[in-house]
C-alpha cells in the first residue's frame, strides 16, 4: 500500500509543480486581429516556449490585475497593423500596473509596427513612447545594430541565432521608432536617432520596445529566428533607469497617485473570511507614488477607512517604502462600500497627495474555482482515481493455493 500511495503523491508533485510555474503570455487585440493575418507571432511563441507553454490573450477580454501578477513572467503586448490604437488605449488605462509588475521582476516585451499615422503608445516608465511613422515623409523603415552593440548583446549575437553584420531590410522592417529613457539596439539607417528597437532595467525586471513588421515582410535571412532571439533574451543589453523625478505619477490625469490594482476580486491578497469594521469584506490594494529619489513619505493620521490585513484600523503614520528610486510603494485593505481615503505627506505641503477608492462589487456572491483550482482540483481527482484503481486490483487478484 505504501508504495502505490508514494506513486500517487509522485504524480501531484510533478504534474503539481509544472502547473504552478510562471506562464508566458502573448496580448493582441480581437478587434483588430492578429496583425495582417499573420501566425508567425504565435509560430516564433511556440518555438521558443513550446506549444501549450504560454497563453494567447487579448486586450478587450484580458483582466490586468491578473495579467500584471505573479502568475505570468514574460508578457508580449502586440500592437501592430490595425492594432495600434488598441494597444495605446490598454497601455495607457495599465501604466501604473505594467510598471509595478516590472518593478517586481517581470519582463514586458511590447511591438507595435503600426498602420494608424501618428499613433502614439504611452508605457510609462519615465517616458517610453513608441510612435507610429508618416509615411507620407518617406522616413526609412531599414534598420542597423548601434555601434557598439554587436558581440555584447544577446537580443543581436543569440543565441538561438547570430545577428552580427546584418542590415534589417524589408518592405517594411519597421513601421516605427521608440523615444524615451531606453537603450537603443537597433536605430534606423537613414537618422540613427530614432530607436527601432531599444530595451532597459527597471527595478528587479525589463522592459524592451520596438516597432517591427511580422517576418513576412522581412528580407534578410532567418528572419523568424530573429524575432526568437527577441524572445529568448527578452530585456537583455539595458541599462538602469531611474524613474522620472515628478511628483506625481498620474497616468489618467485625476491629479492624484496612480492605483495598481483596485478593487480585484482576482487579487490573491485578498484576505479570505476576513471582515471590516462593518462586518463587509476587506479588499488589499497598491499605491503608488512616483518622486524624487530618497525621500520620506508617510500615509498622515488624517487618513480613513483604511485597515491592516486582519481588518482592523491600521495605527498612524504609516512609512510609504521607497523600492526602487523615486518609486514609493504601499499596500493597504479597506472594507466594501466603505472604502479609504489616504493623504500622503513627504514633508514639503506641496508635495501633499489625496487618493481615495472604494470598492462596491462582492467576491463573494457567487463562489467560483479559479482556472488554476479546476486543473488541481482535477489532478486530485485523478490522483484519487489511480489509487482506487490499485487498490482494487490488488484485492481481485487470486492467490494460488498449494495441494
Amino acid at each position: 500500500m505504501f508504495k502505490h500511495t508514494f506513486f500517487s503523491l509522485v504524480i501531484v508533485f510533478l504534474f503539481g509543480s509544472t502547473l504552478l510555474a510562471q506562464q508566458k503570455a502573448f496580448v493582441y487585440s480581437s478587434a483588430a486581429g492578429l496583425p495582417w493575418s499573420q501566425t508567425s507571432y504565435l509560430t516564433c511563441m511556440d518555438n521558443v516556449f513550446g506549444a501549450g507553454n504560454w497563453d494567447q490573450l487579448t486586450f478587450e477580454a484580458v483582466d490586468p490585475n491578473v495579467l500584471f501578477s505573479g502568475a505570468y513572467d514574460f508578457i508580449y503586448l502586440e500592437g501592430s497593423n490595425l492594432g495600434d490604437i488598441p494597444l495605446s488605449t490598454f497601455t495607457t488605462a495599465n501604466q501604473a500596473l505594467m510598471e509595478a509588475w516590472v518593478l517586481g521582476g517581470g519582463d514586458l516585451y511590447v511591438n507595435s509596427a503600426g498602420n494608424n499615422d501618428g499613433t502614439l503608445v504611452n508605457l510609462g516608465f519615465g517616458g517610453v513612447v513608441i510612435h507610429t511613422l508618416d509615411f507620407a515623409a518617406g522616413i526609412s523603415d531599414d534598420a542597423v545594430a548601434v555601434a557598439g552593440i554587436e558581440g555584447s548583446c544577446a537580443l543581436v549575437d543569440g543565441p538561438p541565432g547570430n545577428y552580427n553584420g546584418v542590415t534589417f531590410t524589408g518592405g517594411n522592417f519597421s513601421h516605427g521608432f521608440v523615444t524615451g529613457p531606453i537603450t537603443p539596439i537597433l536605430e534606423s539607417t537613414i537618422d540613427n536617432t530614432q530607436i527601432v528597437l531599444g530595451t532597459l532595467e527597471y527595478g528587479t525586471g525589463t522592459l524592451m520596445a520596438s516597432s517591427i513588421t511580422p517576418p513576412v515582410w522581412h528580407t534578410y535571412t532567418n528572419p523568424k529566428g530573429f524575432i526568437e532571439n527577441l524572445l529568448t533574451n527578452s530585456g537583455a543589453c539595458g541599462l538602469p533607469v531611474t524613474p522620472p523625478a515628478i511628483a506625481n505619477d498620474d497616468a489618467d490625469g485625476d491629479g492624484t497617485p496612480d492605483i495598481a490594482d483596485p478593487c480585484s476580486c482576482s487579487d490573491p491578497l485578498n484576505p479570505v473570511g476576513v471582515t471590516g469594521p462593518s462586518g463587509g469584506e476587506v479588499f488589499h490594494e497598491v499605491i503608488t507614488i512616483t518622486s524624487d529619489p530618497g525621500e520620506t513619505w508617510e500615509m498622515l493620521g488624517t487618513s480613513t477607512g483604511v485597515l491592516d490585513a486582519t481588518g482592523a484600523a491600521a495605527t498612524f503614520p504609516i512609512a510609504v517604502p521607497e523600492v526602487s528610486p523615486g518609486v514609493y510603494v504601499l499596500e493597504i485593505y479597506h472594507e466594501i462600500n466603505v472604502g479609504y481615503t489616504g493623504n500622503f505627506s513627504n514633508g514639503t505641503p506641496a508635495d501633499d497627495q489625496t487618493i481615495s477608492n472604494a470598492c462596491t462589487v462582492s467576491c463573494s456572491s457567487v463562489p467560483t474555482l479559479s482556472e488554476w483550482g479546476l486543473i488541481i482540483f482535477g489532478l486530485l481527482m485523478l490522483n484519487l482515481a489511480v489509487v482506487y484503481v490499485l487498490r482494487r486490483r490488488e484485492q481481485v487478484q487470486v492467490i494460488p493455493t498449494v495441494s
